[in-house]
């Protein structure tokens, strides 16, 4: 269901109808779960998916070899990642996030949520 998870992380069931998958499924955090509530109150969002695994994709962090999956995918043209303000500043992330996006061509952004 999802990529490697630490094993202190909770997860938490949230609903939506305009999930492609399934109306009940887990996200991996607070900010997330915020998000697919917003995405449930926005008209202009018809469908999304969550961590679409079409769009995964691999970079290099300190020596390593690793795998990244955004976090959703809206109306079948845009890709969101969230974070918080302290996530959205690290270098893992700008690294992956640069990798994604030379790797597809979609509109990408990551949205910074508190």
């Amino acid at each position: 269901m999802f990529g490697k998870s630490p094993t202190n992380t909770k997860l938490i069931m949230v609903t939506s109808n305009k999930h492609t998958k399934n109306s009940n499924f887990y996200v991996r955090s607070s900010y997330e779960e915020k998000y697919v509530k917003m995405l449930n109150e926005d008209n202009s969002v018809t469908h999304f998916t969550y961590e679409p695994k079409q769009f995964r994709t691999t970079y290099e962090f300190n020596g390593k070899l690793r795998t990244y999956m955004p976090d959703f995918l809206i109306n079948d043209n845009l890709i969101v990642e969230i974070k918080n303000e302290w996530n959205a500043t690290l270098k893992e992330t700008t690294i992956k996030s640069d990798a994604f996006m030379n790797t597809f061509d979609i509109d990408y952004q990551i949205l910074i949520l508190s």
